[in-house]
This record gives structure tokens, C-alpha cells and sequence, in this order.
């Protein structure tokens, strides 16, 4: 199981508005079709958290990239630091200490359903993004 050449891969909550909603901005955005996406719970995600070992307890976001992984408020800055444009802003994150964003990142994470909502059912990307997942 590999991803091709020059391609990275977002591991995703579909059932969370603010995740499913964070990657259809992230396709507006990738004009170089850089990324490719998948629900984190379902079967291509399970077995990308099965060969590098990712923790069960990361459920929210997950990048792979040549192997490689990042969670958590690594995940959110490497990717606006890859797209650029209006993502740029969130770079501003790098200037806090790790342990802060962390910190942060989590506030969210734990209270993204209540916040922001769940769909009962897992998002499904439309014809035209049809190609940018893994399913």
C-alpha cells in the first residue's frame, strides 16, 4: 500500500462537521491536487493506521506523507503551510510553544460534535471530488 508519486494523504472524521467541512476547503484550495483523503474509521484509513501504527486514541486528523505521519495541530499547520494562500494565517501557530497548541488543538478536538455538530452518517464526496478520495 502506497501513495503516489508527489501525493499525501488526510485521514478525516466524516461524521464531524468541522472535519468534513476542513476538507472540502482543503480541495478548494489544493490546486496542485497535492492531497488525497480518506474517513479515518473506514477501511483505507484503518489499514493506513494499521501499517504505521497510529494510536486508536487519534481520531480527529491524521496527514501521511512518504511514510510519515502527523496528528493533531502538526497535521492542521503542515497542511496550510503546504497550500499557502488564506491558509497562511494559521502559521502563526509555529510562533506558540508546542505544548500550546496541543493544548488547543485538543479544546477543540474534544468539543468539536457540540460545537460544531455530527452527521449521523459518514461524508461522502460529491462526483467532482469523487477522485481525490480513498474509499
Amino acid at each position: 500500500m502506497e501513495l503516489p508519486r508527489n501525493k499525501s494523504l488526510i485521514l478525516f472524521d466524516g461524521y464531524c462537521h468541522l472535519c468534513s467541512g476542513t476538507v472540502r476547503r482543503i480541495i478548494s484550495l489544493d490546486k496542485n491536487f497535492r492531497y488525497l483523503f480518506a474517513p479515518i474509521n473506514g477501511e483505507v484509513g484503518q489499514k493506513w493506521r494499521h501499517k504505521l501504527k497510529i494510536p486508536e486514541s487519534v481520531d480527529s486528523i491524521i496527514l501521511i506523507t512518504n511514510d510519515a505521519y502527523y496528528t493533531h495541530d502538526e497535521a492542521v499547520l503542515k497542511v496550510a503551510t503546504e497550500i499557502g494562500g488564506l491558509l497562511n494565517v494559521l502559521r502563526i501557530g509555529y510562533i506558540l510553544p508546542s505544548s500550546w497548541r496541543f493544548r488547543i488543538y485538543g479544546l477543540v478536538a474534544r468539543n468539536r460534535f457540540s460545537w460544531f455538530g455530527h452527521r449521523r452518517t459518514c461524508f461522502l464526496p460529491n462526483e467532482k471530488q469523487r477522485a481525490r478520495f480513498l474509499l
